[in-house]
């Protein structure tokens, strides 16, 4: 069995076997595999050990792992040799994910098993973007400084309860709801939060740790983001950015192609 990929850095279509792949790519996506679970288990298992509640040690977990996609999808996508390789390794991430969501499902009352799917669909979308970003560039070492530069805005955008407030000071009356709207709805760890509000009773901006760190709360009412606003808008980031590389490749693969006046002088 063959699977196509681009697999070439002039974007060649090229062909890779099944065994080839995993013999290319497997050890790296068993590493990441691990690592990914192991953040996020460990991180509930530390809180549990801690003290902390169920409902803490969870949520404590979720936000491991979104801040886990955040810094590393990229930076693994960037390894990759192709498009299937960059999105098996950044994409890995969301899937071991999954896998702690089942743990955490069997073993906290916080999550539902529809809750968990819901939670996996926000983190595919995080990883997706960071694949996405790193396949822009057409070198390796620029692929790399993609990676770091999307983990950063992601990361960014995870922050906004912390980093919004002097935005919201010095906006005006009629843009302060547009900023908290965004502020909320971009963020993949307020609709995580969200969807299992009514099982944890825990919202981002009112939780006590939160009054004296975020104005959030204080400018205007945030609405109750549905589960899927940050993960259909990071998804479509992910879609641009994919379409971008094409018309790239595109755009250089024609530049390559001899004119009628090139092909009649050559022959």
């Amino acid at each position: 069995m063959t699977i196509s990929s681009n697999s070439r850095p002039d974007g060649q279509e090229g062909t890779t076997s099944v065994r080839a792949l995993l013999r290319r790519d497997g050890p790296g996506l068993l590493g990441i595999s691990a690592a990914t679970i192991a953040v996020v288990l460990g991180t509930y298992g530390i809180g549990l050990a801690g003290g902390a509640s169920l409902r803490g040690a969870t949520l404590g977990a979720l936000a491991a792992a979104c801040v886990w996609i955040a810094l590393t999808a990229g930076v693994f996508a960037a390894r990759g040799d192709d498009w299937l390789g960059a999105l098996l390794r950044g994409g890995i991430t969301a899937d071991a994910s999954g896998v702690a969501l089942l743990v955490l499902w069997l073993s906290s009352p916080s999550l539902t098993l529809l809750s968990a799917v819901k939670i996996y669909c926000t983190l595919l979308a995080m990883a997706l973007l960071g694949v996405a970003a790193a396949r822009v560039p057409r070198t390796s070492p620029s692929r790399y400084v993609a990676a770091l530069l999307v983990a950063v805005v992601m990361t960014a955008l995870l922050a906004t309860p912390f980093w919004t407030g002097g935005l919201l000071k010095l906006s005006g009356e009629g843009i302060r709801e547009t900023v908290v709207r965004w502020a909320v709805f971009a963020n993949p760890f307020y609709c995580i939060t969200a969807e299992i509000a009514e099982r944890t009773g825990f919202v981002w901006h009112e939780a006590p740790l939160m009054y004296g760190l975020t104005r959030i709360g204080d400018y205007a009412a945030p609405p109750p983001p549905p589960w899927y606003a940050a993960a259909w808008r990071w998804a479509v980031a992910a879609l641009i950015l994919s379409l971008g590389r094409i018309l790239l490749d595109r755009i250089s693969r024609n530049r390559r192609l001899p004119g009628p006046r090139t092909r009649a002088w050559a022959s």
